[in-house]
């Protein structure tokens, strides 16, 4: 795993490129001044820490010609896309009028939007060779290029785009186990990917979603949606907000048996049983079910036996008067073995969803 992550992060490393206009004051025993430049920087984030390369060209009040060429440190989240403070570290060489070592410490509020962004940062700039220091403040524009985000899939119902380089990639993988699904078609950020299973129908807003063989259907839109699910015998609606800068992915669970009950010594349906087969053949989608018999063990077992197989064809009758085509039922002769449930329990047709059958 922390090869895939590595060789991610090789593959299209993220760059932060700000430039901006800078403001000092300074304070020397010649008394204050102050200068005005360009500023620009080139980082090269990570979680926690981003090495870069800043450089600085400008005059002060006196005339004199002022630039600067430091390696930096960044300290904090520089990777976030949220507002975020980092710290500051740099030290190079000052160039004016001589070569001599500058130390820069200082703070930065970055501004993140996308791709792009400001920054806003605060520093001390200090030669110690001509004991001169000035305070320093950068406006910067930031330009902000990332690898296309990878969906990191979680056992958990709800899943999230994460960064491969972020600290929160590894914990989702170390909880579940999670990888990187290796999807035909990546979608990309501001879209909702809903993990269904063939057969299922899919409607976003009341819009029909068209899903692929394996049940998975993409929706190209951002904020509050309503997703509803419809086969297998189950109809499951759920809001969900996505956002414009991730994609969400939603695992639909999968359908249940259904347990259809009779009396004892019985193959009628209840009223009850009835509106339950309805509620299947509504909800059935594109799947196919599986019928079969069971029987509790008062009495003859043969008869017990031909009893189970007509509680499953009294099931699969109702199926096909509620509108549900033959072809995608099959009844199955060998009984139930529910041995361990109670008796009345085992008096049951149990209606078992199956996938549709590849063509």
């Amino acid at each position: 795993m922390i090869q895939l992550l590595l060789a991610s992060a090789v593959a299209a490393p993220p760059i932060d490129l700000a430039l901006g206009g800078s403001a000092g004051l300074a304070d020397r025993t010649q008394g204050p001044r102050s200068f005005y430049g360009v500023r620009g920087s080139f980082e090269w984030p990570r979680p926690i820490v981003a090495p870069g390369l800043t450089g600085l060209v400008g005059v002060d009040t006196s005339g004199r010609a002022v630039g600067s060429l430091s390696p930096t440190l960044r300290l904090g989240r520089p990777q976030s896309s949220r507002p975020h403070l980092t710290a500051v570290l740099g030290a190079g060489a000052s160039v004016g009028p001589d070569v001599a070592l500058v130390l820069s410490p200082g703070f930065a509020l970055d501004l993140p939007r996308r791709q792009s962004g400001w920054r806003l940062q605060v520093a001390y700039r200090f030669v110690p060779t001509r004991e001169d220091w000035w305070l320093e403040l950068t406006v910067a524009r930031l330009f902000r290029r990332r690898s296309e985000p990878k969906p990191v899939w979680r056992a958990e119902p709800v899943c999230d785009y994460v960064d491969p380089n972020a600290p929160s990639a590894d914990l989702l993988r170390n909880r579940s186990g999670a990888t990187f699904p290796n999807q035909p078609t990546m979608p990309q950020a501001g879209v909702l990917v809903v993990a269904a299973y063939p057969g299922d129908a899919v409607s976003v807003d009341g819009t029909t979603v068209e899903a692929d063989a394996n049940g998975i259907a993409v929706h190209k839109r951002s904020g509050a949606v309503r997703v509803a699910i419809l086969g297998g015998g189950r109809r499951i609606r759920r809001d969900l907000l996505v956002s414009e800068d991730h994609g969400l992915w939603w695992s639909v669970p999968p359908p249940e048996p259904r347990e259809i009950g009779f009396a004892q010594g019985s193959a009628a349906l209840s009223s009850e049983a009835r509106t339950s087969l309805t509620d299947v053949a509504r909800d059935a989608g594109g799947w196919r079910f599986e019928i079969r018999g069971g029987f509790s063990p008062e009495g003859d077992d043969n008869a017990n036996r031909q009893l189970a197989e007509a509680r499953a064809n009294a099931v699969r009758n109702h199926l096909i008067e509620s509108g549900l085509d033959p072809e995608r039922l099959d009844t199955v002769e060998a009984p139930l073995d529910l041995r361990d449930a109670p008796a009345e329990g085992q008096r049951i047709a149990l209606v078992r969803p199956l996938p549709p059958r590849r063509p």
